[in-house]
C-alpha cells in the first residue's frame, strides 16, 4: 500500500489533536473565601482536573490586588524567586511531593495584614492553560486599648486612647459610664509595613458623678472588640484636722479627707516639713469608687507647734493640706488635770445636793406636809 504525503499530513494532524486534547485540564479550588488569622499558617487549595502531573508545567500564584503581584512561581521543575514580592519571601511553598498528581496548593506561613487579597492560581503547559481565583481575608484582633491622661484641655480633661495590631481597619469610640457615645476628635489611623492598623483618638471630658469613661476599639466585620475603662483622678476635700486630747505623753490629732480617686496618700509634717510617724492610714471606698482617708498622730510640743496634714495624689500631681497651730497651754497636762478635778468636785457637790433635795421632799411627804 502506497502512503501519500496527504496521508502523512493527516496522521500528524491527528497526533497533534490527540496530544493537545490529552493536555487539556481544569484548575479548581474552593468557592468560599479563606479567612486567615494573623500569625497563622494557611493553605490556598488549587489542583488540576484530571489529576495529571504539573512537574513540566509553569505554576504561578499571583495577588491580583498588588501591581506586579507575583507571590510564587514554579517553572521547569525549579522555584523562581527573581520577581517575587519581597514580603512573601521565605513564607511560600508548594507541596512538591504532590505535584505529580496535580496538587498546586500554596502554603503561606506567618500570615500578615498585607496578605489579604484575591489570589490567582495560574497553570500553563506547552499547549494549554487555566486559572482559578480565591479571596483571602485576614483577621487580626489588636491590643487592649491604652488610655492616658493628657491634662486639662478647653475646660475639661483631655484623654488619649491607642490600640494597635488590628486588621481590617477598626473603629474607635469613647463612651461615658452610661454607654453613651462621646464627641471626640478625628481618629488617627496608621498602617504598618505588615498591613496591621494602629488607631488613636483624643477626647475632652467633663466631670461627672462617676468620672468613668471607656475607650472601645471594635471591628464589626469580624465581630471583635477590645475596651478599657478609666476612672478619672479626682481631687478630694480639704483635710479636716481635729484635736483628740492628750495621748501617750503628747497631743492626739486626727486628719480626714474624702472624695479622692485613686486612693491618695496622707502624711503628717512638722513645721520644717519633716514627716511625722503616725498610725496606720485608714482607707474607705464608697459605692461610687471615691476614697476617704483618715489618720491619727500624736505630736510633741515644739518651738512653733505648727503641724500640717497633707493628702496627695502623686499620679496627678495634686495635693490638699491643712495646717494647725496648737497653743503651748494644751501641752501642759496640769490645767487639764485641775479642770478634771474641779469638774469632778462640782459633779459630786451637785450629786449630793440633788440627793439631799430628794430626801427632804420624800420626808416631808411622809409627814403629811404640804409643800
Amino acid at each position: 500500500m502506497k502512503v501519500t504525503q496527504l496521508d502523512c499530513l493527516c496522521v500528524i494532524l491527528l497526533h497533534l489533536l490527540h496530544t493537545a486534547g490529552s493536555e487539556k485540564f481544569e484548575v479548581l479550588g474552593p468557592t468560599d473565601s479563606i479567612v486567615a488569622v494573623a500569625g497563622d499558617d494557611i493553605v490556598l487549595p488549587c489542583y488540576l482536573k484530571p489529576n495529571i502531573s504539573v512537574e513540566d508545567m509553569t505554576v504561578d500564584w499571583l495577588n491580583l490586588d498588588i501591581i506586579d503581584g507575583r507571590v510564587f512561581r514554579y517553572q521547569n521543575s525549579e522555584i523562581i524567586r527573581d520577581d517575587q514580592i519581597p514580603s512573601y519571601r521565605g513564607r511560600t511553598s508548594l507541596f512538591e511531593e504532590e505535584l505529580w498528581r496535580g496538587n498546586t496548593s500554596l502554603k503561606l506561613t506567618r500570615v500578615q495584614g498585607t496578605d489579604e487579597g484575591h489570589y490567582k492560581c495560574l497553570i500553563q503547559s506547552k499547549s494549554w492553560y487555566d486559572d482559578f481565583t480565591v479571596q483571602v481575608l485576614v483577621k487580626a484582633v489588636g491590643s487592649k486599648p491604652v488610655v492616658s491622661i493628657v491634662g486639662h484641655r478647653e475646660g475639661g480633661m483631655g484623654l488619649l486612647c491607642e490600640s494597635e495590631g488590628w486588621h481590617p481597619e477598626p473603629e474607635l469610640v469613647w463612651l461615658n459610664s452610661k454607654g453613651v457615645h462621646l464627641s471626640a476628635g478625628p481618629p488617627e489611623i496608621h498602617r504598618s509595613f505588615k498591613g496591621f492598623y494602629r488607631v488613636k483618638r483624643h477626647v475632652i471630658v467633663q466631670e461627672t458623678d462617676t468620672n468613668r469613661f471607656t475607650c472601645r476599639v471594635q471591628q464589626r466585620q469580624i465581630n471583635e472588640k477590645m475596651e478599657t475603662e478609666i476612672h478619672l483622678p479626682t481631687v478630694g476635700s480639704k483635710p479636716v484636722v481635729s484635736i483628740e486630747g492628750h495621748r501617750e505623753g503628747g497631743m492626739g490629732l486626727l486628719c480626714e479627707s474624702e472624695g479622692w480617686h485613686p486612693d491618695p496618700e496622707l502624711v503628717w509634717l512638722d513645721s520644717k516639713g519633716v514627716h511625722l510617724s503616725a498610725r496606720t492610714l485608714e482607707t474607705h471606698r464608697d459605692f461610687k469608687g471615691f476614697y476617704r482617708v483618715k489618720q491619727h498622730v500624736i505630736v510633741q510640743e515644739t518651738d512653733t507647734n505648727h503641724f500640717t496634714c497633707r493628702v496627695q495624689q502623686k499620679r496627678i500631681n495634686e495635693k490638699m493640706e491643712t495646717e494647725i497651730h496648737l497653743p503651748s497651754e494644751l501641752f501642759d497636762p496640769t490645767p487639764w488635770r485641775m479642770a478634771f478635778i474641779v469638774l469632778c468636785c462640782l459633779g459630786a457637790i451637785i450629786g449630793i445636793g440633788l440627793s439631799l433635795a430628794i430626801y427632804c421632799i420624800c420626808y416631808k411627804k411622809g409627814n403629811g406636809e404640804i409643800i
